[in-house]
């Protein structure tokens, strides 16, 4: 009986003693850094545009993906405190929905081309203020 249950322990174990990452074996290293905005920075509160550094993916047209979904592919969810802001297949965009006066949490996050999260999940937040005075 000891002779079984050590059988079984070391047929389960990982060798290493602490447990294993998931393995990414889609050769797909995706990355994405905000590069404006900055943290704390006052933004037009009409428009303002948001600029993303991103590696490691092909991005996509979010509202007209190809058939079949190729590897490496996704777009960019951005978002105001939550509610969704905008969704675009390129590293440059605008954003029209912030209001004169209020503080805003800036997310951008990558999700696959069939719209699901990124598994590790790859995103990066700003606080910034919106406020009329910064319109050109």
């Amino acid at each position: 009986m000891t002779l079984l249950l050590l059988s079984l322990g070391a047929a389960c174990s990982t060798g290493s003693g602490a447990d294993s990452a998931p393995v990414d074996d889609s050769g797909c290293h995706p990355a994405l850094a905000i590069v404006s905005p900055t943290d704390g920075a006052t933004v037009c509160s009409t428009a303002f545009e948001v600029k993303l550094d991103i590696s490691g993916i092909t991005l996509l047209d979010p509202y007209d993906p190809p058939d079949p979904l190729p590897p490496c592919a996704g777009h960019v969810d951005l978002d105001l405190n939550g509610v969704d802001a905008n969704m675009t297949g390129t590293d440059t965009t605008t954003i029209t929905t912030a209001e004169d006066g209020f503080e805003y949490r800036l997310k951008a996050e990558l999700s696959n081309a069939d719209h699901t999260p990124m598994d590790p999940y790859v995103g990066q937040y700003v606080f910034i203020t919106a406020s009329e005075a910064a319109c050109p």
